[in-house]
């Protein structure tokens, strides 16, 4: 059924509407209103209308209702919990309260503190152009300052620095340079100065170059030289400012800054210097080095064992007394000599050497107990050139060497070995120690002369008159003496070990007044050549006399320098050879071949070296050979290394000989491995007979590490003594060896 709208009139009382029909219809009550009015009955009890009536029980009620679908709810809504709007884990929990999830937390562990955060690993911050990747410091200037200026720091204002330009001509200047100004500053303006690491800068500088140092410069203030030949030195300051990095075109635009004020002498902490004044010189007290002006005690005579606080005189000569300690070299082109009671020249150590080279240089001393002497293996005193002496002078100044091959020795016309005085005498100690000259042998007592001359054929020795008179003649081989010829004997001759009944006795074991005998000759040692590379001429002098550079074949950068880096008081003189960049390519030194040597017997070539490569292609050779170049000699006596690529050279003794168009080779079986980068002494020997070749390496401390003899092969035409150090493959210029010294000498008995 379907009604519409109802219009009833008012009545005094309650109104009642029958509606519906059927068996059950619907009363509706309706209650009066105001007089005049009607009543609209709303459909929403029968069709859903929302038009709700005020003022019925009814319809009032069913206006605090929702709907079922879409509600909308006012107040405070109850009896609905979380599961029921599918919300379970959701708690009424503030926004201060709410936990972080495990997710968050793990993210939040990763991130720094904005307040003092602590960082870990390292650290990456983006390049701001224009600024510094490194250290820089706010300064206020004190005057205009343009970017790129040098500046120092002149005061303070306030919590800034104040800055000046710097200028390398004064020590108020330079002494408090503090880097260089990142940007352009006008008078009392602040800005950043750079005072370390990679700074972009644009500075005019036609000649520089990247990787070139950089200097404060001392003409202009604020302003910079660049390059090591641009250095400021004395008496301008040295502050280095850092380091070219790059350049486009003329223009510097990148330098790295590392500001070092140079330190003076007065500056270093054992230093102290007071007023000083010319003339003074450095000496050292009792803690400090002072200046002071020298009087005569400050001056004394050096020794081996030389006092404290004392200089080496130097005479209007230019001679000095030295004192030489340990494995040293005194050298000198003109004269060493001392002068006054005790003076002394004198080394001590292994190869420890007294020498000098060139016309009318010599060693002298002059004074009571003045002497000459040199103590170790090899020691040696020696004078080359015309008129170049040895000499002492005083009672009691000898000259002597003590040790195994130390000897004495002159070479030149009319050089000579001499002492004069009372007891003056010269000597020398230990096996195969000598004194030497050429045929004639001069005794000179002050007075007279006496002359021994000689053409010896075997070893023999003099020893001069004992404490009782006797003098002995005496064989060091066999113990025997062969006189020939006619000999005047004054005075008493006694021979011992002579059987009376002995037919061939030279005499009956008796006394006797005057016996005509055989003369002797005297024992000869001759030193051709040697070197200690102590002079800077490397194409001439420093190979030695006699031997010449080598520069083999096989491209740029075999060459044979001054090896700087491993000169010390041990080894006074060492030169750094090298291969090329080719294969067989290498450097080294022997005797010439226009001057060949024929081996007859007791040539010995030494050799001082250090090996500072292994690899199995860096090889070398030491001793005799035809020729010194990387080619194979055809006949040759040496000593052959090659490195092992596991940190040594190995050294094998070979011989070769060439007869009939062919080469026989002896290989001796027992090898050594040295250790790279230590110094050794090779030293390849022929026996008298020149029927074998000895091959000894020692150790820097003189200790005997290989020993070979080879008897076979041995090398019949002429040679040349020396050494060759080459890489046999490609590869780049490079220090294969070091070599301190080297000597090729004579060891028997001449006759001419």
């Amino acid at each position: 059924m379907s009604l519409q709208t109802i219009e009833i009139e008012a009545f005094s009382g309650p109104t009642s509407v029958l509606i519906g029909g059927g068996n059950q219809p619907t009363i509706v009550y309706i209650n009066q209103g105001p007089a005049g009015t009607s009543g609209i009955v709303d459909q929403t009890i029968i069709d859903g209308s929302t038009n709700a009536v005020a003022g019925n029980a009814v319809f009032d009620a069913l206006a605090l209702k929702a709907p079922l679908a879409s509600p909308t709810f006012t107040g405070t809504v109850n009896g609905i919990t979380k599961s029921m709007v599918g919300l379970s884990n959701v708690d009424n929990t503030s926004d201060a309260n709410k936990p972080v999830s495990t997710a968050q937390q793990t993210a939040l562990n990763l991130k720094a503190n904005l307040a003092s955060p602590t960082f870990t690993g390292i650290v990456t911050a983006p390049r701001i152009t224009g600024r510094c990747d490194g250290l820089e410091v706010l300064c206020k200037a004190g005057l205009a300052i343009a970017a790129g200026q040098v500046v120092y720091v002149t005061g303070a204002s306030g919590n800034n620095i104040i800055i000046g330009l710097a200028r390398a001509n004064a020590e108020a200047t330079s002494s408090k340079t503090i880097g260089i100004s990142e940007s352009t500053l006008a008078n009392n303006a602040t800005g950043y100065v750079i005072t370390e690491g990679l700074m972009t800068v644009s500075i005019s500088a036609p000649t520089a170059n990247e990787g070139d140092p950089i200097w404060l410069s001392p003409a202009t203030a604020g302003s910079m030289v660049f390059g090591a030949a641009n250095k400021p030195f004395a008496p301008n300051h040295i502050v280095y400012l850092g380091v070219v990095t790059r350049k486009t075109g003329n223009t510097v635009v990148e330098i790295y800054v590392k500001v070092q004020n140079g330190a003076e002498l007065d500056e270093l902490s054992d230093v102290l210097i007071t007023s000083p004044v010319a003339g003074q010189a450095l000496m050292r007290g009792a803690t400090l080095w002072e200046n002071r002006s020298l009087v005569s005690a400050d001056i004394s005579n050096a020794t081996s064992a030389a006092t404290a606080n004392t200089l080496a005189l130097r005479d209007g000569s230019g001679g000095s007394n030295f004192a030489a300690v340990g494995a040293t070299t005194v050298t000198a082109s003109g004269v060493i000599s001392t002068t006054g009671a005790d003076a002394t020249i004198s080394t001590n150590g292994y190869y420890a050497t007294i020498y000098t080279t060139g016309y009318n240089a010599y060693i002298y001393t002059t004074g009571s107990d003045a002497y000459i002497s040199t103590t170790g293996v090899n020691a040696t005193i020696s004078t080359t050139g015309d008129f170049a002496h040895i000499y002492t002078t005083g009672s009691d100044a000898y000259i002597s060497t003590t040790g195994d091959y130390g000897n004495i020795y002159t070479n030149g016309s009319d050089a000579y070995i001499s002492t004069f005085g009372a007891d003056a005498y010269i000597s020398t100690s230990g096996t195969n120690a000598y004194i030497q000259s050429r045929s004639t042998f001069k005794l000179f007592n002050g007075t007279y002369t006496t002359t021994l001359s000689h053409s010896p054929t075997a070893d023999r020795a003099i020893a001069f008159p004992n404490t009782s008179g006797t003098v002995a003649l005496i064989n060091p081989s066999s113990g025997a003496q062969t006189f020939s010829g006619a000999q005047s004997f004054s005075g008493q001759v006694e021979l011992t070990g002579q059987a009376a009944t002995n037919p061939t006795s030279a005499m009956t074991r008796a006394l006797v007044d005057a016996r005509v005998m055989p003369q002797a000759h005297l024992p000869s040692r001759y030193a051709v050549s040697e070197s200690d590379f102590i002079t800077t001429l490397i194409n001439t002098a420093p190979y030695g006399l006699g031997f010449a550079g080598i520069s083999a074949p096989g491209g740029a950068g075999n060459t044979v320098v001054v090896g700087s880096s491993e000169i010390n008081s041990n080894h006074p003189g060492v030169l750094a050879f090298s291969s090329g960049t080719l294969a067989n390519s290498g450097s080294g030194t022997s005797t010439s071949n226009l001057l060949p040597i024929r081996l007859g017997g007791g040539e010995e070539y030494t050799l001082i070296f250090k090996p500072v490569l292994n690899a199995t292609t860096f090889k070398f050779r030491i001793g005799f050979s035809a020729g010194f170049s990387t080619l194979a000699p055809t006949y040759f006596a040496f000593a052959e290394a090659v490195g092992d690529g596991a940190g040594n050279v190995v050294f094998s003794a070979i011989t070769a000989n060439f007869s009939g168009g062919t080469t026989t080779t002896t290989t001796n079986a027992t090898t050594y491995s040295a250790p790279v980068n230590a110094w050794y002494q090779m030293r390849v020997a022929v026996n008298e007979s020149a029927a074998s070749v000895s091959f000894y390496l020692y150790s820097e401390s003189g200790t005997l590490l290989w020993s070979v003899t080879n008897s076979t092969n041995i090398p019949t035409l002429n040679v040349q003594a020396g050494c060759i150090f080459y890489n046999a493959t490609v590869g780049s210029a490079t220090t294969i060896a070091y070599v301190d010294y080297h000597k090729f000498e004579i060891n028997r008995t001449l006759i001419r």
